[in-house]
């Protein structure tokens, strides 16, 4: 059994299978997009945004609508993720709005991969990231060097 869900496509519409899931964060908009993806199999992408993730299922030949609330990540967590510290962050807060914050940390790298990448290249005289101690690493990190 499949339902209905509008969509702007071709069809006005996209199906989705029962137990699938849907996203209805705009449900008066008729330019959206992405709903519905893959008939309900794939979770629409999480953005910073609060989204209406809703799993439509059945319960004795009864449509049941179970809706999900995704909580937005936080300035400060996504600095996080992104291997700043709490001290870079209030540093950067002081100086820039919340929306800046967020899209300096979308455009940021994270550091630690990109080091253990750049390990292995068998860069001449650099060891393997995993041939590393854990204080070799934190050195390499944080640009100091051992003696």
């Amino acid at each position: 059994m499949k339902i209905g869900i509008k969509q702007a496509n071709s069809k006005g519409f996209e199906e989705i299978q029962i137990n699938g899931v849907a996203d209805f964060s705009f449900p008066t908009s008729n330019t959206r997009r992405g709903r519905v993806i893959r008939g309900g199999q794939t979770a629409p992408t999480i953005t910073v945004y609060e989204r209406d993730i809703c799993k439509v299922e059945t319960n004795d030949n009864e449509i049941v609508e179970t809706k999900y609330r995704i909580r937005r990540l936080t300035e400060l967590e996504c600095w996080r993720l992104m291997g700043f510290t709490d001290e870079d962050f209030k540093k950067a807060q002081s100086v820039n709005s919340k929306t800046q914050l967020y899209k300096q940390a979308g455009n940021s790298i994270v550091v630690p991969v990109l080091m253990a990448i750049f390990s292995q290249l068998n860069i001449n005289g650099v060891k393997p990231w995993n041939e590393m101690s854990n204080e070799e690493r934190e050195c390499l990190i944080n640009g100091r060097f051992l003696r």
